[in-house]
Parts: C-alpha cells; sequence; structure tokens
C-alpha cells in the first residue's frame, strides 16, 4: 500500500529528474563531449610532462636526503577521528587556502600511529572553466611539514604516501 509520503516523495523525485534534463542534454551533446575528452587528455599531459620534469630533478642522493629530512615513522598507521581529527583537518585546510585558494577538498582524513606521529592527507581538486578537473594531494605531518604531490614526484611521494594508509582501525 502506498501512503501519501511515499507519493509526495516519488513526485518530488520524477519533477527534479525531469527538471535536471535540459543540463544533462548539455553535457552529452556530441561536440561537448569531444572537446572535454581532448581538453582533458590535453591537461593529463601537461601534468605526466611536469610529474617527468620533477622526477629528473629527483636523482637517487636528493631522495635519500629528502627521506632522512622529512622522516615518516613506522606504522602501523591507523585512522583518527573525532575532534581532534577535525581540528587538525581544519587547520590544515587554512593553510592550504592560503596557497590554493581555487581548489576544494574532496577526501580528508587523518592517520596516526602507535606514538601519536600522525599525518593530515587531503585531496584536492579544481574544476577549470573547461570543464577539466585538476587534482593532487596534500600531506602534514605532526613534525610540521607539508608536501604536495603536484611538487614532489615518483619514489618520494610514494614514501611520504605511506603515512596516509590506514591499517582499517579507527582510534578517537
Amino acid at each position: 500500500m502506498i501512503n501519501l509520503k511515499h507519493l509526495c516523495s516519488a513526485l518530488l523525485i520524477f519533477f527534479i529528474s525531469l527538471a535536471s534534463m535540459p543540463a544533462s542534454a548539455d553535457v552529452w551533446d556530441p561536440k561537448v563531449l569531444e572537446q572535454l575528452r581532448h581538453d582533458l587528455l590535453v591537461q593529463r599531459l601537461k601534468e605526466r610532462e611536469k610529474a617527468k620534469e620533477i622526477e629528473r630533478k629527483q636523482t637517487p642522493e636528493f631522495i635519500e636526503e629528502m627521506k632522512r629530512k622529512y622522516v615518516v615513522p613506522p606504522g602501523p598507521y591507523h585512522e583518527l577521528r573525532g575532534k581532534n581529527a577535525d581540528i587538525i583537518i581544519d587547520q590544515f585546510w587554512d593553510e592550504i587556502q592560503k596557497k590554493h585558494p581555487d581548489f576544494h577538498t574532496i577526501l580528508a582524513y587523518v592517520t596516526i600511529n602507535d606514538n601519536g606521529d600522525w599525518f593530515s592527507c587531503i585531496g584536492l581538486e579544481k574544476i577549470l572553466k573547461n570543464g577539466v578537473f585538476i587534482h593532487f594531494s596534500a600531506i602534514k605531518s605532526s613534525k610540521e611539514w607539508i608536501f604536495y604531490s603536484n611538487e614532489v614526484a615518483g619514489n618520494f611521494w610514494s614514501y611520504l604516501f605511506n603515512a596516509c594508509n590506514s591499517d582499517g582501525e579507527i582510534v578517537e
């Protein structure tokens, strides 16, 4: 048996979907879609070239020096939640906004090991005027260093990003 509440909800969803059809039709226009694909390919090629240039500058000696300077203490890392995690994320987000005001967050969390070493890990995204998006990640350590994935590459970024990999355990 359908009650009035269910009927109203179904009608509301139906009318909202009808209202959004013209916007959906614009997105799926083959010319628009092809231009978006082209712009996306161009953007990805630019990002790949930039990453290659960064990697060329990161010699094995440079990477070892950076690993000594920016230590990632051993894990395992657990996901930190609650008030402390929110404070860490909010403070880091404020710092990011100073450097990248046009970006918004798509993912933010904090990992922590048994010794209290934490890392705030934030995924960032910016949608360009042509509809293509730029995304990268940022990591802040409890030791107060910050790195962005668009500024370091390859092995060194992988080394840093290990601190963002949680073992699945949640702590507060």
